[in-house]
């Protein structure tokens, strides 16, 4: 599955994504941000699995920040089952949850977990991540999973 990702990101982005707005920014901006922000744990999240922010699709490492999934196969299976049961319909993570299904039956507990906790969060999926890098990233876990946040936001108090 991860040889597969490999080989088809760049298409995917090329074709799919091609009208997907890049952020702009660079690794070291990103660290410039606050400690416990997404922009800093985005960077820390990033530094620590060697990944460079790829222009059009940094969603995609948000989403192991926020919804706390990490990049092992499994994890990020998951995470894509957890897209799906929130609404995101797009061709990786169709994709991955089927081949991930087909592969890993005894994983198939934990992608209905992941599903149905999808279904029951808010949709994420929809976010413009950009907008949210000075957040604090408890706040957003905690909006995503609909409890109790750490401290208003920062764009509710302007």
């Amino acid at each position: 599955m991860i040889a597969l990702v490999e080989k088809t990101k760049t298409k995917y982005i090329q074709f799919f994504k091609k009208d997907a707005e890049s952020w702009g920014l660079s690794l070291a901006e990103l660290e410039q941000y606050p400690k416990e922000t997404l922009g800093k744990d985005l960077a820390d999240f990033l530094v620590r699995e060697h990944f460079d922010l790829m222009e059009g699709v940094e969603s995609h490492d948000v989403y192991h920040v926020v919804l706390n999934y990490s990049t092992e196969v499994e994890q990020e299976a998951q995470m894509q089952f957890f897209l799906l049961g929130n609404g995101k319909k797009s061709l990786y993570a169709i994709g991955t949850s089927v081949i991930a299904f087909l592969t890993m039956p005894d994983q198939w507990l934990a992608f209905w977990k992941a599903y149905n906790r999808g279904q029951q969060s808010l949709k994420v999926h929809l976010w413009d991540f950009r907008f949210l890098l000075k957040e604090k990233t408890a706040n957003l876990r905690a909006l995503v999973n609909r409890s109790n946040m750490v401290e208003p936001l920062i764009i509710l108090q302007h």
